[in-house]
């Protein structure tokens, strides 16, 4: 029997809660098992409804300081690390993390695309294919979004849903027309008014083909409106200059492939990339670890714990020595990863710093299964329970937020043994009730071929969350366009010039209020914004050198700085004190003060609101009353 699609998410939040009372909400110490952020009812009795909406079911809200803040610079270092490991095995080179046993029988890596790929000096090594995100939670009470690999619902599903709406229908056609001409003029030497005509520009879109290991996988049909860029395969290949498929290589037309091969079309997105998603290894272990298809794309990014990009949990292999294993890790499994650095309380650090530099680095066995009695303190309990362990066959070992003490007693006598063993940090994702939610987000990526520079792409395609068979659309706050260069990148010139120009008025409303020609140095220096490095004197004359200030606002800046005595300022109308200077005044200023201190607007603070039962007693509202009151 199919089980009813659900059509809203409180449909998942009530469905799927825990009964309340006792030994409904079992809690292990964070330090020994950290639980999933949860959407919906707490273990306290109250609810959380985090990003969502009740007007909008279908829509996942993301703040703009989640966005520019964390994804997009985790994004960028997520994108950086994939591309240099997909430029090392085209190029042959042992510095990749992918691991050579999983790029045989991998029908993303045929024979012609590993023995050409290295000479393809054309290629920017595109990726399109999404990223499973999710948001989780640490030992510090930090709830962040967390790469836990590549996309378990296959390599092409998000970025064609970027080409839907929340509703499920289309976008309409002009609007992924241009999404489609923003990515070729960004990513190749494609001129922006070159690319609004797609069929003309030479580009060609071929549909996914099933995955029979995957049924679920490539059921995400590309557009309508794209029929009007098929490619037919009896047109000239001359006049095909880009395709767009995530077909694997050696299943493409022959005129494509050698085309491509030749250097005379590029393809969307570079056909290696799509690696992660073909180890015929990592296929079998998926039949008994939940969505161990993830993981052959974390083992290629180097763990992040920092407060200021995307999550990236530990992944790769330990080795242990048992009698009669093997004598050393085989690299061609993957990664070596055999130590692990873990943090305490008791180290005197920052909330939001990252902890990896300062903390201590113990072996990966010690970690997740020491129960000496010097090892298992307040804050050294073995974390076996966040982990996933395989063995070198791929067979599962340990899926520890399902395990209890047998299945972890067991993969001790595993390790006894010796050997290599794959694991990952697991941090159970986010739940709604008991539904795990996943955005499957696509990283689009590519290398300058000139400049070799790693360059990541952000605003269209933004894939979609999944709960079970409930997909929301991911509603972004962030601004359109791209975004802004840091202070230290700016143009020095652009800044001074803006910096200058503030001044002048500055100073000019000063003199004016005042009534005066000139004022006193030190109040003139109260005024002029010129920098925590700068006196005075030395902004005013770099602002001359740089011409960064105009003639004549040099000359203005410099008379205002000349020394005046405050004797000799004379004071004009009084503006205001006619009007303030009065009882009436005083009794309505306090009166507002009184308002706003115990009237209608109580939380004006930017905090968030505290929602703890004892507060919510004596409020009504859980929202902030900043926004109303401005």
């Amino acid at each position: 029997m199919v089980s009813k699609r659900p059509e809203h998410w409180r449909e998942l939040a009530n469905g799927g809660s825990r009964p309340g009372g006792a030994g409904g909400f079992p809690i292990a110490a964070y330090s020994e098992f950290m639980p999933p952020p949860r959407i919906g009812r707490k273990p306290y009795g109250t609810w959380t409804f985090g990003h969502l909406s009740e007007a909008q079911p279908n829509r996942w809200r993301v703040t703009t300081r989640e966005e520019m803040h964390y994804l997009r610079p985790g994004l960028a270092n997520i994108g950086a690390q994939l591309i240099n490991d997909l430029v090392a095995v085209a190029r042959g080179n042992a510095s990749h993390h992918i691991g050579a046993m999983h790029l045989e029988g991998n029908p993303y890596w045929p024979k012609a695309l590993a023995e050409a790929a290295g000479g393809l000096k054309h290629e920017r090594f595109l990726t399109l294919s999404p990223l499973a995100l999710s948001r989780t939670q640490d030992d510090k009470g930090r709830v962040r979004w967390t790469l836990f690999g590549g996309s378990q619902e296959g390599p092409s599903s998000g970025f064609w849903r970027g080409f839907y709406g929340p509703n499920g229908k289309e976008l309409a056609a002009p609007r992924g027309r241009a999404m489609l001409a923003r990515l070729l003029s960004g990513v190749f030497d494609v001129s922006p008014a070159s690319a609004k005509n797609l069929h003309r520009t030479g580009m060609r879109v071929l549909p996914d083909l099933e995955d029979r290991e995957f049924p679920s996988w490539n059921n995400t049909p590309a557009p309508a409106w794209m029929s009007e860029l098929a490619y037919a395969e009896d047109e000239d290949i001359a006049a095909v200059k880009f395709v767009l498929t995530f077909r694997p290589f050696a299943k493409l037309p022959r005129p494509i492939q050698s085309a491509y091969l030749a250097g005379h079309l590029r393809l969307l997105p570079y056909p290696g990339s799509l690696v992660f998603w073909g180890s015929p290894h990592y296929r079998k272990l998926n039949q008994t670890l939940p969505d161990a298809i993830q993981i052959p794309l974390l083992q290629s990014v180097a763990r992040h714990d920092g407060n200021q990009a995307i999550r990236v949990p530990q992944s790769g292999w330990m080795f242990e020595r048992g009698k009669g294993g093997a004598k050393e890790h085989g690299a061609h499994l993957g990664p070596l990863r055999n130590s692990f650095r873990r943090s305490h309380r008791w180290e005197r650090i920052e909330r939001n710093d990252d902890t990896e530099g300062v903390v201590r680095e113990q072996g990966i066995h010690k970690v997740l299964f020491s129960a000496h009695p010097d090892d298992v303190g307040l804050y050294d309990k073995p974390m076996a329970r966040n982990a996933q362990v395989w063995s070198h066959s791929f067979e599962a070992l340990l899926d520890g937020p399902r395990a209890g003490g047998a299945e972890i007693q067991a993969m001790l006598e595993r390790l006894k043994a010796g050997g290599s063993f794959g694991y990952r940090m697991y941090y159970p994702p986010m739940t709604i009730g008991e539904t795990p939610v996943f955005w499957h987000r696509p990283l689009v990526a590519f290398r300058d071929p000139k400049s070799g520079a790693i360059n990541t792409l952000t605003g269209d395609f933004n894939g979609y969350l999944a709960a079970a068979n409930l997909e929301f659309w991911p509603d972004i706050e962030a601004p359109a366009e791209a975004d802004p260069a840091p202070p230290a990148k700016r143009p020095a010139l652009a800044v001074a010039r803006a910096q200058a120009e503030l001044n002048l008025r500055k100073l000019a409303g000063a003199r004016e209020l005042l009534g005066v020609a000139r004022m006193p140095l030190s109040f003139t220096r109260s005024l002029v914004t010129t920098g925590k490095d700068y006196s005075l004197e030395t902004w005013l004359a770099h602002a001359i050198k740089t011409n960064a200030a105009s003639p004549k606002l040099a000359a203005e800046l410099a008379k205002s700085a000349k020394t005046v005595s405050p004797d000799t300022l004379k004071l004009g109308t009084a503006l205001t004190f006619g009007r303030t200077a009065t009882r009436a005044y005083e009794v309505d200023y306090w009166n507002t003060i009184a308002f706003l201190s115990a009237g209608d607007y109580l939380t004006k603070n930017n905090a968030d609101v505290v929602v703890d039962p004892v507060t919510l007693k004596h409020r009504d509202r859980r929202n902030r009353d900043l926004d109303p009151l401005g």
